[in-house]
């Protein structure tokens, strides 16, 4: 009944294009890199923000100087 995907880019922008994505967990870490990062999704195809997939927080923790967030769908 569950599938942990960890991939980059474009699996993630694939899992949520196909409207596979029930929950995220998302890591922030306590630092900029700005554009010299990699990016968590690749392009999907929302063109308004009226279609954008929407999740609602769940929870949230620190973790040291990190944080996690944990959404689910809204």
């Amino acid at each position: 009944t569950r599938v942990l995907a960890e991939g980059g880019s474009a699996l993630a922008a694939s899992l949520l294009r196909d409207d596979l994505v029930d929950r995220v967990y998302w890591f922030r870490a306590s630092m900029v890199i700005g554009g010299d990062g990699l990016p968590a999704t690749q392009s999907f195809g929302v063109e308004w923000l009226a279609n954008a997939k929407r999740f609602r927080r769940a929870d949230m923790e620190t973790l040291g100087p990190d944080a996690l967030e944990i959404y689910g769908r809204a």
